[in-house]
């Protein structure tokens, strides 16, 4: 299996083409403009905020990591000169966020999104390591030809979004009743033809 380097935050609503975290129509700085006539930019400018807000939520210094993501703000986003390297300090910046969020949350996890979902033609493995975080291993193939990621994310209710920019990866997770439902956009760096889009069963 192929492995995707992942960046994977959980979302409960839905995510709307180029709908970034502020109103676009209001866009004046260069950094704002670049985010709101790119659609990863655009994904990616969400999901930092989510993970964000989820972070700390979770954060025993609340007031320390508002601080420091003003500071991020002003001296590394803000510095950006292409659309390349936004899309960079982003994608580290909300693994950071991701990484900081504690495994131990206030609400027990139950592991009920835990199990092994397939069809056809591929596989998913979904570990539930908290409340707010699982974890995925994902196979697809068509034909001859196989693809596949894995990564860790933050769970909030029954969706999960995955973007990968460096393969021009899109991952949608619908989680319901001993179901998956998974929409791709983008190759995701998978052989020819292969896509993971699909209703994945436990």
């Amino acid at each position: 299996m192929r492995m995707l380097l992942m960046l994977s935050i959980c979302l409960m609503m839905t995510i709307n083409a180029n709908a970034a975290s502020f109103d676009c129509r209001k866009a004046t700085t260069l950094i704002e403009k670049y985010i709101c006539s790119d659609k990863q930019l655009s994904d990616l400018d969400d999901l930092l905020l989510l993970a964000y807000k989820k972070a700390k939520s979770n954060s025993s210094n609340p007031k320390q990591l508002k601080s420091q993501q003003i500071t991020w703000l002003k001296n590394v986003r803000n510095a950006c000169q292409t659309p390349e390297t936004l899309k960079q300090v982003y994608t580290d910046r909300i693994n950071v966020l991701v990484s900081s969020i504690t495994e131990n949350s206030s609400h027990k996890s139950n592991g009920s999104l835990s199990g092994v979902y397939t069809n056809d033609g591929g596989e998913l493995k979904v570990h539930q390591l908290s409340a707010n975080k699982i974890k995925f291993e994902l196979f697809a193939s068509y034909g001859m030809n196989t693809g596949g990621a894995e990564g860790e994310a933050v769970l909030e209710q029954n969706k999960a979004v995955f973007v990968d920019t460096e393969y021009d990866c899109r991952l949608v997770f619908y989680f319901s009743n001993n179901k998956v439902s998974i929409d791709q956009e983008g190759t995701c760096g998978m052989g020819l033809n292969v896509s993971a889009s699909g209703d994945y069963f436990k």
